[in-house]
């Protein structure tokens, strides 16, 4: 086959960009190492995703004891697994041809595999993803210091674990592996958790995390770490910056990510990247190079499938038809528990700006009948603009938080009295949108809420 696209790397992104070339009409090859070993793109949010429900399921305490928790990790590992040889197959069934050796891009419009098989495509899409960044100055070599994606992928939970670092991933590990009776300390330098929520929200999962009996350390650090021990029963000897020493099982450094390339590239083609070291995109993940596509995080964050994916589809409809595929505002999830969700512009970073808004806020107390009986929404925040009354942002916290998100994404724009006349199933947490825009309605004054009532139902 002489193919017209060819993706090296089979993960979300490249696997999107493979069937969305196809759907189109174009010949396309993978190069990807991975798919020898059956599909094996276990992707860290799947096997994460697993932790967070045995965690939600089988809480300390609970009537299950630590081998039935195991057995059922061992079952939905498989099933993971499973979803990710999928992926290889749909590839296959949409025409798609593909090869299990890794792709090298050393002269333009050419790739080639360490055998020296050669093929020319009029668009190369690079999709390899990125790695998590393991410091220079910590010992991984030993397994007891490790990053997020090897820690996931250990065979039993450790008995302690410190996590370094609070932003999105590290407050994920901490919240899932704590409730999974892991005794975890989350170390953090900043002043608070992750930025990509309001102060209210992140108070609620500083409570979750504490609920679930993580010692969080905030403005502190880790300075220090040693493993010591036996090599049959090794354990890390952390020192803060506070004067606190720590000894656990695994210390995980949550440190962020970095491209995943391996020489893929020749350097002599020019290939520009960003301050941070990502491969530079524009808005049609066009890389400086004629002809060369690259998506995925490869580009740098968001780290999210769900963004990947859509970065991917965009940037070969554009390249292979000319259609504009708009990304808009892309809705974020963080799988702690309780989980959070945002999309759009947040309540803090709104008032930091000047925007005169008006914040309308429900929870499960709002509801006359609640439906859920293990978790449930603990805040709703929807934040209009004054001026033009429109909804702006969308915040939850709890519940299936990750699920009502997509909600608010399709609403934003929407006025409050839209909102408000919304017709949801009864009894759900849907309703709880219909909640907060009346109670923005009473806010902005007498005739502002006439369309709707809090006794409506």
């Amino acid at each position: 086959m002489t193919p017209d696209v060819i993706v090296i790397g089979g993960g979300i992104a490249g696997a999107s960009a493979a069937l969305t070339a196809a759907q189109l009409g174009a010949r396309v090859l993978v190069l990807d190492a991975q798919s020898a070993q059956g599909g094996a793109h276990v992707t860290g949010a799947a096997m994460l995703a697993m932790h967070r429900e045995l965690a939600v399921r089988y809480r300390p305490g609970g009537t299950e004891d630590a081998a039935r928790l195991l057995a059922a990790r061992t079952r939905k590992s498989a099933r993971v697994h499973e979803w990710a040889a999928s992926r290889q197959r749909e590839l296959s069934e949409a025409g798609v041809e593909i090869v299990a050796e890794a792709g090298f891009v050393r002269t333009l419009g050419k790739v080639c595999t360490a055998d020296g098989r050669e093929w020319s495509a009029p668009w190369i899409v690079l999709a390899t993803g990125s790695l998590p960044r393991r410091p220079s100055r910590f010992p991984f070599a030993h397994g007891i210091a490790c990053d997020p994606e090897t820690l996931l992928a250990l065979p039993n939970l450790p008995r302690s674990l410190i996590v370094v670092g609070a932003e999105e991933d590290g407050c994920e590990l901490a919240s899932v592996y704590a409730s999974l009776g892991t005794q975890v300390t989350l170390v953090e330098r900043r002043r608070k958790l992750f930025r990509l929520a309001d102060r209210d929200i992140l108070e609620h999962v500083h409570r979750g995390l504490q609920r679930a009996g993580v010692a969080v350390a905030l403005e502190d650090d880790l300075i220090d770490l040693k493993v010591e021990g036996q090599p049959s029963c090794r354990y890390a000897v952390a020192r803060l910056a506070s004067g606190r020493t720590e000894i656990c099982d695994r210390i995980v450094l949550a440190a962020g990510r970095v491209p995943r390339l391996n020489g893929m590239i020749e350097s002599s083609l020019g290939l520009a990247f960003d301050a941070r070291g990502f491969v530079s995109v524009d808005e049609n993940g066009r890389t400086s190079i004629e002809g060369l596509l690259a998506v995925g995080d490869l580009t740098g964050p968001p780290f999210r499938i769900g963004t990947a994916a859509h970065a991917a589809r965009a940037a070969l409809s554009y390249a292979l038809v000319g259609a504009e595929v708009p990304i808009g505002d892309v809705p974020n999830a963080v799988h702690t528990i309780p989980q959070i969700a945002v999309v759009g512009v947040g309540e803090d970073p709104a008032r930091l700006l000047g925007i005169e808004i008006t914040v309308g806020r429900a929870s499960h107390r709002d509801l006359t009948l609640r439906h859920r009986w293990s978790e449930s929404v603990e805040l709703l925040k929807l934040i209009f603009q004054n001026t033009s009354r429109e909804l702006i942002g969308v915040q939850v916290v709890g519940g299936d938080a990750d699920e009502l998100i997509h909600l608010g994404a399709a609403l934003l724009g929407s006025l409050p009295e839209r909102i408000a006349a919304l017709v949801v199933s009864h009894p759900s947490e849907a309703e709880l949108f219909r909640r907060a825009a009346i109670s923005v309605l009473q806010q902005l004054g007498p005739g502002a809420a006439h369309t709707a009532s809090p006794s409506a139902e």
